[in-house]
């Protein structure tokens, strides 16, 4: 098993630093940040748990990310954007084991 987790998601890395999980360091390169916590299989299961659709913290990522897009778009209202649908945005897991 190897002791470091790589994340580049934000979302999941707040999720795994909210939950108690050590984060070891974090680098920024060319504009991203990939953040490297411990691992193990508390981890492994956390990451499971905030891939699930039904996990509260994963629906408040999908509905921020779905209103900073309304924020930061030229439009001033979107109707297809709704709290009762689905919108998926690129979403990289950055699971790589160290």
């Amino acid at each position: 098993m190897k002791n470091t987790y790589e994340v580049q998601d934000l979302y999941l890395a707040v999720y795994l630093f909210m939950q108690g999980v050590p984060l070891l360091r974090h680098e920024r390169q060319y504009g991203y940040s990939t953040f490297y916590f411990a691992g193990g299989d508390r981890t492994e299961t956390l990451v499971d748990e905030f891939m699930k659709n039904d996990n509260p913290f994963m629906r408040f990522a999908s509905a921020l990310r779905q209103v900073k897009s309304l924020m930061y778009s030229d439009q001033t209202s979107r109707p297809e954007f709704s709290n009762h649908n689905t919108h998926h945005v690129k979403h990289n897991t950055g699971t790589t084991l160290l």
